[in-house]
């Protein structure tokens, strides 16, 4: 949502906050919109689906896009924005662990 309403807070975040907002700026700012939108429609899709594995597989990919940025970040060392990508990106494959392990075996993730 940054992307698409403040264009300047998603360079702050990514540790670019001195750069004015140029036509490449908008259409970095549009990939990243377009990106995340395509992962949170597929996401819902799942969850309304129950897909676990489904579920899964789009948490990896989002876990790697995230580690794959923050390995871009750490090689053009722009050290600000590498924390948050990494972050993120372990936090998605703990996720994806997590309901992996739900996926195999239903019953734990059921109240008894």
């Amino acid at each position: 949502m940054i992307s698409l309403f403040d264009p300047r807070t998603l360079l702050q975040a990514v540790g670019e906050g001195s750069q004015t907002v140029t036509a490449g700026t908008q259409i970095f700012s549009n990939y990243t919109r377009t990106r995340n939108l395509a992962a949170a429609v597929v996401l819902l899709t799942l969850v309304v689906m129950r897909s676990r594995r489904g579920s899964v597989a789009l948490l990896v990919t989002v876990a790697l896009a995230n580690l794959f940025d923050g390995i871009t970040d750490l090689a053009a060392q722009r050290w600000p924005a590498v924390p948050g990508p990494i972050i993120f990106g372990i936090a998605y494959l703990a996720a994806a662990a997590w309901l992996g392990r739900l996926a195999d075996n239903p019953e734990a993730g059921s109240p008894t």
